[in-house]
């Protein structure tokens, strides 16, 4: 864990962010297919918070866990808003 980079930001706010932009994005390139990006996301969020309890090192905790999902439901949410301001242009 001493590799990761830092932002200078608390580790909330990083996974907060992060999973924003992983949804955000998601949503931008898959706009017909909300629900399923919703669910890849969330089941990210929470599969990576499952899999720390196989390692004695680290530890899973339902705050990281919820801090990972609304910022996935944040990304999705100003994704939507994006492409309703702004529809993709039809091929």
């Amino acid at each position: 864990i001493g590799l990761r980079p830092e932002s200078g930001l608390t580790p909330s706010v990083e996974r907060f962010a992060a999973f924003l932009l992983l949804s955000f994005v998601f949503t931008l390139a898959y706009p017909h297919r909300l629900l399923r990006v919703i669910l890849i996301v969330a089941a990210a969020a929470i599969g990576l918070e499952a899999l720390q309890l196989l390692i004695p090192t680290r530890d899973a905790r339902l705050i990281d866990m919820a801090m990972k999902l609304l910022g996935g439901g944040v990304g999705a949410g100003l994704g939507v808003a994006m492409l309703r301001l702004f529809p993709p242009e039809s091929a």
